[in-house]
């Protein structure tokens, strides 16, 4: 099985760089961006299994990248979890979404990151 595709949108080098090395472990494989434009343009191009957001980023912001997310019709189901200092909690009803807030334990990232990537379970038939 390939490595799940997931698309890193975060201008902290240093949040960048432990996300990277706790996700590597955990085989993942990890696209970096440092804006929510690069964002964009990465998911126009390519196709992923989630999104870890940041919401403070230089240009647009997350929630600006999340609405992009959300307005291509294929990508409504598209895994979000978004990591920021920012209390999102209250933005966050659609089912697709997870927050974690920053700083957070990188166990805590790799166990949010495996559950979005595992396909939904299904009730008794």
């Amino acid at each position: 099985m390939s490595p799940a595709n997931v698309l890193l949108v975060e201008d902290d080098l240093d949040i960048r760089e432990l996300i990277h090395v706790t996700l590597r472990r955990a085989g993942v494989a990890l696209h970096p961006v440092g804006s929510g434009e690069a964002a964009v343009a990465h998911l126009d191009l390519h196709p992923v299994d989630l999104v870890i957001l940041d919401i403070v980023l230089p240009g647009m912001d997350g929630w600006g990248v999340l609405r992009a997310i959300r307005s291509v019709p294929e990508r409504t189901q598209l895994p979000v979890l978004v990591v920021s200092v920012l209390d999102a909690s209250d933005r966050l009803t659609d089912p697709h979404l997870a927050h974690l807030p920053k700083p957070f334990r990188p166990s805590e990232l790799a166990r949010l990151v495996e559950h979005l990537l595992s396909p939904p379970t299904e009730g008794p038939p």
